[in-house]
């Protein structure tokens, strides 16, 4: 190292203090420190970095091994799940089956309840289909009494209206005892059957006064109304206490009712609307003050 001698106007740390021919020991100091700070730095910057790449290396096998532990495990469980062990399969498992079994038990009371109320409805259906066949079969008896009650009644009104004469007895063949014939008897000669005479009818009255009769015996026989054995006989029909009717009259105008008693020679109901019962008496239904007919049962 080569020191540089200090003369006055060559150097700005030139002083007068110091003699001319000292060297300025400051200055070397100085650049001493400077590359010594240097020198620092750049073994600082190299520590920084070995340590840079210590950390890396560290770095990158913490993840390796994170990665290793982690495909072990995945491992694992895959094994879990082929040998139908593993905890979580399990779980979800159980969970399902008892979603089934809610499922079954659910569908088997829904069952029940739809087959109880069909069930219900069945035999519901199956009495009223019973009470009407019977209320057409009592119906269809009694208007087949009707029927033949209005023919019986015809039959003798014409009768009585019709006298029977001339009726020819019956007369029955004789017997004769036919022989053997011979050879040489001659043959006989067939009989002649006589014609017996038609039956002869007089009538007592002419074609159109047995006509007007008839039908006055038909009108009467139809408003007829009378009461038997608790039953309203009332235009050719039957009606008996229960029964659902329709009452109509002049004063009354027409309501839904049930017959709620018949006896004597009165016929009370009970109408629908408001529960109020209401007596129609037999000559009334007669006369056409008030008429009874049939409705269908609500």
């Amino acid at each position: 190292m080569t020191f540089k001698k200090n003369t006055p106007g060559s150097s700005p740390y030139y002083s007068n203090n110091y003699n001319t021919d000292e060297y300025d020991f400051d200055e070397e100091e100085d650049l001493l420190d400077e590359t010594d700070e240097d020198t620092d730095e750049a073994s600082e910057q190299e520590g920084e970095e070995a340590q840079t790449k210590t950390d890396s290396g560290q770095y990158v096998e913490i993840k390796e091994q994170v990665y290793q532990d982690q495909l072990a495990q995945f491992k694992k469980q895959l094994q879990q799940l082929r040998d139908i062990c593993h905890p979580e399969y399990n779980r979800r498992l159980k969970k399902i089956e008892i979603n089934y079994k809610d499922r079954l038990r659910t569908n088997a009371l829904w069952r029940d309840h739809c087959i109880e109320v069909v069930e219900k409805e069945y035999v519901g259906e199956k009495r009223i289909a019973v009470k009407e066949f019977e209320e057409k079969k009592i119906e269809l008896r009694e208007n087949l009494i009707v029927d033949l009650e209005e023919k019986r009644k015809m039959i003798e009104a014409e009768r009585h209206s019709i006298e029977l004469t001339g009726d020819p007895a019956e007369s029955k063949p004789i017997m004769t005892r036919k022989l053997r014939r011979r050879p040489n008897d001659p043959v006989p000669a067939p009989e002649k059957r006589r014609k017996i005479p038609p039956s002869q009818l007089n009538y007592a009255l002419d074609e159109k006064e047995a006509e007007n009769d008839l039908k006055e015996i038909a009108r009467a026989a139809v408003s007829e109304v009378k009461i038997e054995d608790g039953k309203l006989w009332y235009e050719r029909r039957w009606f008996h206490r229960g029964q659902s009717v329709f009452v109509e009259g002049k004063t009354v105008g027409r309501f839904a009712a049930n017959v709620s008693l018949v006896s004597g020679d009165a016929v009370s109901v009970k109408k629908t609307s408001d529960g109020s019962k209401f007596r129609i008496f037999v000559s009334q239904l007669a006369k056409g003050k008030f008429s009874i007919k049939r409705r269908a049962a609500s």
